[in-house]
C-alpha cells in the first residue's frame, strides 16, 4: 500500500464507526437503512461541525446498500499558521462490506473569512456547509484549465471567483509543495480483513500541488456593477451546467473518474451520472468565456493588487 496521508487519522475513525456498528449484530437487507442512521447519529457526535447526506435508497434486492457521505472541517497547519479545509467520508454500507472513501479538499482559508461572512451575511450555518459552497465552482475550472493545457492553449488562472449568497468568494490559485499528498483514500471492509488504497490526487503536479485559498468575502450590498454582473454570469453557468459542476466537485471527495470498483459502486448509490464529453466540452467553452471576460480579468487584476498589498503590510 501506498504511503498513508498524514491526515488518515480522522478517515480511520469514521471507518472504524461503521465496522462497529456493522459488526454489532447481523446486517439484512431490511436494517441497512437503519444502520445508516444509526452511523449518520454517531458521526455527527464525533463531528463537531459537519454536513452528512444520505444516499438514495434502492428497493433492488441485488444492489441492497444504504450509504452516506459525511462532510466535515478540519484544520490543517502549515508552516505554523492555522487553515480551514475540509475532509469528505463516503460510506456504503452492504450485508457482507462496508465500502468507504475519504477525501481531503485541495483548498483552504483562514478561520477569520468565516466570521466575515457571518458577519457580513447575517445568518447562522455551519462552517461545513460554507466551505462545501466556497469551493464549488473552482474544481471545475480547474478541470477546464487541465484540458486547455492537453491542446497547448489557454492562459493559467490565478484567481477564482464563486457566487454565495447574492455575494462573491475571492481566492487564489497557488502551487505549493510543502502540503501532503492528499488523493482520495480507498478502503473495503468484509470478512477477509481491511483492503486499503490511494487513489489518484488529481491536483498534484510531481512534487507541487495546486491549493486554491479562499481569502476574501463580499456580500451583495458592497458589490461593484462589474461585480454584480459577474456574479449573475457565474450563476447562470452552474445552473446551466449543474451537472459537469458536480462531476469535477465528486473528484476530489470519492476519485470519480478513477478506474476503481468501489468508487464506481459509491458513484452508482449516490446516483452521479457522468456527462457526455460533448457535454463537458459544452461546459468548459462557456466557462472559458466568463474567465477570459472583461467581467473576470477586472477582478482577477484587482484580487492580485490585493494580495501584492497585503504582502507589503505584513
Amino acid at each position: 500500500m501506498a504511503r498513508r496521508p498524514v491526515w488518515a487519522g480522522s478517515a480511520d475513525k469514521t471507518l472504524s464507526r461503521a465496522v462497529e456498528i456493522w459488526h454489532h449484530g447481523a446486517v439484512k437487507r431490511r436494517s441497512l437503512s437503519l444502520f445508516a442512521s444509526k452511523l449518520a447519529t454517531v458521526l455527527r457526535q464525533d463531528m463537531p461541525d459537519c454536513v452528512i447526506v444520505r444516499a438514495p435508497r434502492t428497493l433492488s434486492l441485488q444492489d441492497a446498500r444504504a450509504g452516506l457521505i459525511a462532510y466535515e472541517t478540519r484544520v490543517v497547519v502549515e508552516a505554523g499558521k492555522k487553515y480551514i479545509s475540509i475532509e469528505s467520508h463516503a460510506v456504503l454500507l452492504r450485508e457482507a462490506s462496508i465500502l468507504f472513501v475519504h477525501g481531503l479538499l485541495p483548498g483552504m482559508t483562514q478561520p477569520h473569512l468565516f466570521e466575515r461572512v457571518l458577519e457580513r451575511n447575517g445568518q447562522l450555518r455551519d462552517f461545513a456547509a460554507i466551505q462545501l459552497q466556497m469551493s464549488a465552482l473552482w474544481p471545475t475550472i480547474l478541470w477546464m484549465r487541465r484540458e486547455q493545457r492537453l491542446v497547448g492553449r489557454g492562459d493559467p488562472v490565478t484567481a477564482v471567483v464563486t457566487p454565495f449568497e447574492g455575494g462573491l468568494f475571492f481566492a487564489a490559485i497557488e502551487k505549493v509543495g510543502e502540503l501532503p499528498a492528499a488523493g482520495p483514500l480507498r478502503a473495503i471492509v468484509d470478512s477477509t480483513g481491511t483492503r486499503q488504497k490511494s487513489l489518484r490526487d488529481y491536483y498534484a503536479d510531481g512534487s507541487m500541488r495546486a491549493n486554491v485559498m479562499t481569502k476574501t468575502f463580499v456580500d451583495k450590498s458592497k458589490l461593484t456593477s462589474n461585480q454584480q454582473n459577474l456574479h449573475d454570469a457565474l450563476k447562470e453557468f452552474i445552473l446551466a451546467f449543474g451537472d459537469v459542476v458536480s462531476e469535477n466537485d465528486w473528484r476530489w471527495k470519492i476519485g470519480l473518474g478513477e478506474p476503481d470498483q468501489t468508487v464506481a459502486d459509491i458513484a452508482r448509490a449516490f446516483r452521479i451520472v457522468m456527462p457526455t464529453p460533448a457535454r463537458r466540452k459544452q461546459a468548459y467553452d462557456a466557462l472559458e468565456l466568463i474567465v477570459t471576460s472583461s467581467l473576470w480579468r477586472d477582478e482577477e487584476a484587482r484580487n492580485l493588487e490585493n494580495q501584492a498589498r497585503r504582502r507589503t503590510l505584513v
